[in-house]
């Protein structure tokens, strides 16, 4: 069982759609960056700059990808981390910027200074869903679980797409 994010291969899976969770940039605290009139950056704007990112083989990092590939361009990878709070720090640091999923963004603003940036490009909406390949086969906890978070999402009604 996992949650997973939309660009995420879910194929043969059973999946529930959790909550919308888009894609932002976030960038130094004194950074000056040009962003348009509604105060966004596209994906082009975005590869203009050096990147930190999570791992390679993170989906959201081959999602970027994929992104400059179809563009025409190679994304400027300054750093690969392990994980969004790294990124945040040696954003922080200036360092790059970094396209993050909006709900790590604000998790970490309490505590690290950074700008966020919104992406204007529909390809910036992520779904979160709750996976698992058997809920059969899971344990009785996990399965639990499971059967809960499904109900809450059914309770709440469809969650609206990012």
């Amino acid at each position: 069982m996992a949650i997973v994010a939309e660009p995420a291969d879910r194929s043969g899976l059973v999946n529930v759609p959790l909550a919308p969770d888009r894609l932002v940039v976030i960038v130094p605290p004194r950074q000056p960056i040009s962003v348009n009139a509604n105060g966004a950056l596209s994906f082009g704007e975005i590869l203009n700059h050096r990147l930190i990112a999570v791992r390679e083989k993170a989906s959201l990092t081959q999602f970027i990808s994929r992104i400059a590939w179809e563009m025409g361009r190679k994304p400027l990878y300054r750093i690969h981390l392990d994980g969004f709070e790294g990124v945040a720090r040696m954003v922080e640091a200036g360092a790059g910027i970094a396209i993050v999923p909006a709900s790590a963004a604000s998790r970490y603003s309490a505590f690290i200074r950074y700008q966020t940036v919104p992406i204007e490009d529909p390809r910036a909406g992520n779904m979160l869903y709750l996976c698992a390949r058997d809920i059969e086969q899971l344990p009785n906890h996990a399965r639990e679980l499971f059967g809960h978070l499904e109900q809450y999402v059914r309770t709440m009604g469809d969650p609206v797409s990012p």
